[in-house]
């Protein structure tokens, strides 16, 4: 064999290799998301679990780790996501469809490739984004030209300008 069909051979082994790979954030993210996210995200985390990044799934919940890396038959999430049993079997019946063949495979194949996935900061909670906090009154601010304020809207307007260009 010539140095460079040895070469061409090594490059599609090494393509067909990468492409056979299971990428955390493309394939198995997305399924959780819309599968698992409900009731394991960032809102909700029944039974301790939450989903959402890699370090999470790791850590696990109540029951322990969700997988063991390079071990899917000791990962409890692929127990639990492939189960025969409907009382077994996540998502619970009525409450999301299970995952298809297509998913669980994936799952499955990144857990045997070692469950690799970038380090990804922990989502926030939403319920603290500043729309669901209550509003809080400013106190209202003090002018030099007490005589031109005839109510608090008038403060804030002579502070702004005070603040900008120093006019009143």
């Amino acid at each position: 064999m010539s140095r460079s069909a040895f070469l061409l051979l090594l490059i599609f082994t090494a393509e067909a290799v990468a492409a056979d790979r299971v990428d955390y954030l493309r394939d198995i993210k997305p399924v959780l998301a819309q599968k698992c996210f409900a009731c394991h995200g960032a809102l909700k985390q029944q039974s301790g679990l939450r989903l959402d990044t890699a370090a999470t799934i790791r850590t696990g919940g109540d029951s322990g780790p969700a997988i063991v890396a390079g071990k899917p038959i000791e990962s409890l999430l692929l127990k639990r996501v492939s189960a025969q049993d409907a009382d077994s079997r996540m998502p619970p019946e009525g409450e999301g469809e299970p995952l298809d063949s297509a998913q669980l495979a994936k799952l499955k194949t990144w857990i045997e490739q070692g469950a690799e996935a970038p380090d990804e900061p922990l989502p926030p909670d939403p319920r603290s984004h500043w729309a669901y906090k209550p509003p809080i009154r400013p106190a209202v601010p003090a002018t030099r030209r007490g005589s031109w304020v005839r109510n608090p809207i008038d403060a804030f307007i002579a502070a702004d300008r005070c603040l900008h260009r120093c006019q009143l």
